[in-house]
This record gives C-alpha cells, structure tokens and sequence, in this order.
C-alpha cells in the first residue's frame, strides 16, 4: 500500500499540470493579499480579524485541488492508463485508495506551501504600510482551516472521478453543483426555515465555510470534515463497487 501511495505522489511530481495548478493558485493568493493590503485602511489593517480574513485567501485552493482530484482518478478511464495501472495492481480497493491517501497528501503540501506564501508576502506589505502582523487564535484558525480545506477537496475529487469514469463529465457535474445546483437548492430550504434551513449545512459549499471557520451559518469544523470524509468514503465506495470492479475494458472512457 506504501508503495502504491508513493507511486501517486511520483505521479503528481512529474506531472506539469500540478505545477500549474499550483502556480496559478499563489498567483490568487498574491493578488488576495495586495488588493487587501491597498483596499484596507491601516487602522482596521491593524486588526486581528482583518489580518485572519487574508489567511483564509489560500482556501481557494481548494478549486484547484478538487479538479485535481477527478483528474487523478478519472484521466486513468480518459487516457486508457487504467489498464496497466490494474494489471500491475489487481486489487483495485487498493488502487483507489492510494489515489484517495495521495491526494489528500498533495492538498495538505499545496495548502501549506500557499499559506508560506501568503505570510512572506503580507509580512513585508504590513511594514510597508507601518502595521504590525497580529497571528493569534483567530489567524492561526483560518491557517489550519484552509490547509484542511485544500486536503480534503482532493479526496472528494477522487471519489466523484472513481464514479463518473468521464472526466470532463466529472468536471462539469462538481463545478455545476458547487456554483448553481446547490445555491439554488440551499437558497430554498433556507427559505422554508425551520429544519429545512439545516440541511444546508451539510452541502459540500457549506462544508467549505465549516472547515475554514470562516462562516457562522456552518456546522462546527469538527463535524464538517466529518461529513466530509464520510462523502469521501461513500462515494468511494460507490465508485468502486459499481465502476472500478467491472471488466477492465468497459470502463475505458
């Protein structure tokens, strides 16, 4: 299984893509942090709610880390590599679970390395704007909850591309129900009040917030990577019951 885990991670290191990926995240970030750092009076800058709010930027990597995610697993179906990569692994649970390990791996090591980013950065625009940096409970919070956002939106990639073998499908079905199907579908609810204005907050979007910290409208962050994992591993099994244990060739997308 270890094996199988460091064989996603060389994957992931020699592939040009991730360094995209990953370019084009810090080039967010930067921009986070220097529209804040304009945008911003000195006197509220000075804050440690307005400097914690700059930290949370790096959680937009968790676009990049779930697109990641359905191509890890759904570009093996698109490129035919799903054929050797079962030959030389027969236990496809096995297979699939690597891919899930790896991803999370890499979310972790992309959402550390863009909260590096955004500190280096932001330290030396605070002296330049004469604000000391404030990093105490609520900064340190919003560092841990988006490196934890971007750890685990890979894994949630990887079990939607384990169940929907086509990955521009893939693709389009996680940014369809991430931007319109559930803000429609929560707008709703929450319109009925009562016990419908909770199920929100167990959608994926909503999650998001939980896990950051930075939403009061959110389960706690505990129970947020809770139901995360759990739609990880559901939908894991999922994909691996009903498509990765059919005959090789007919899951070649």
């Amino acid at each position: 299984m270890i094996d199988l885990i460091r064989a996603e991670l060389l994957k992931l290191r020699t592939t040009r893509m991730v360094y995209g990926f990953l370019g084009g995240l810090l080039v967010i970030v930067g921009i986070i942090v220097v529209v804040t750092i304009i945008d911003t009076p000195a006197s509220d800058l000075a804050r440690e709610e307005d400097q914690a709010g700059v930290y949370g930027g790096a959680a937009t990597g968790i676009i990049f880390m779930i697109l990641l995610g359905v191509m890890i697993m759904s570009g093996e179906f698109r490129h035919g590599t799903i054929t050797q990569t079962l030959l030389i692994t027969p236990n496809r649970w096995k297979v699939l679970a690597a891919k899930v390990v790896a991803s999370a791996m890499a979310g972790f090591a992309i959402g550390v390395i863009a909260e590096l980013f955004t500190f280096v950065l932001f330290l030396p625009l605070l002296a330049i704007k004469g604000v000391d940096i404030v990093f105490e409970d609520e900064a340190r919070s919003f560092v841990i909850g988006s490196i934890l956002a971007t750890a685990l939106f890979g894994p949630l990639g990887v079990a939607v591309g384990s169940l929907m073998r086509n990955q521009v499908a893939a693709i389009i079905v996680v940014f369809a129900t991430l931007l319109i199907v559930e803000p429609i579908v929560s707008g709703v609810m929450e319109g009925r009040g009562g016990t419908w204005e909770e199920i929100p907050k167990y959608f994926p979007g909503h999650l998001i917030g939980g896990v950051i910290g930075d939403s009061s409208n959110a389960l706690s962050r505990g129970a947020s990577v809770a139901v995360m994992v759990a739609y990880v591993l559901v939908l894991s099994a999922l994909g691996g019951r009903f498509v990765l244990q059919r005959d090789v060739n007919s899951i070649q997308a």
